[in-house]
């Protein structure tokens, strides 16, 4: 069909002129979309930087926790060493003490195993009773068993 191009030409302005109009408004809705998009990617720039300083306290806060319990621990320690040295202290000192007493016990026994197995009748005759009194000293060495029972 033929058409006067000017006909064509003002009904195309009017339709033009409409859809302009419509286009306003998607137009509108871009704008608000970019809007919120815009802002949701603040929000979330938000919450990982208010994450990251919460992580960071809360690292802060276990370090210090975790000083703390290195620092009991070694406290707790300490007088455990303490208490041990504490305990075996008198016990060390018993022991040496036994220790001299033994050496002591044993030398004297020594002797008077000596003379009575390579001694002559004359020598055990003569120091017979010095043997004697030997032995029984030696004899109230013994250990008395409630001396250990105290520690």
């Amino acid at each position: 069909p033929n058409h006067d191009p000017q006909e064509v030409k003002k009904v195309t302005l009017k339709y033009r002129t409409e859809l302009r109009t419509l286009v306003e408004k998607p137009q509108d809705t871009v704008d608000n979309l970019r809007k919120t998009t815009n802002t949701i990617g603040k929000e979330l720039n938000s919450i990982t930087t208010d994450c990251s300083i919460e992580k960071k306290k809360i690292q802060e806060h276990f370090a210090e926790l975790k000083a703390k319990l290195v620092k009991a621990e070694q406290e707790v320690t300490d007088k455990l060493e303490e208490m041990e040295q504490t305990l075996k202290n008198p016990l060390l000192e018993e022991k040496q003490r036994f220790e001299e007493t033994l050496k002591s016990t044993e030398d004297g026994l020594l002797f008077c195993t000596d003379i009575l197995d390579q001694g002559s009748d004359a020598e055990v005759l003569t120091h017979r009773q010095q043997i004697a009194d030997r032995l029984n000293i030696l004899t109230t060495n013994s250990v008395k068993n409630e001396s250990l029972n105290d520690h």
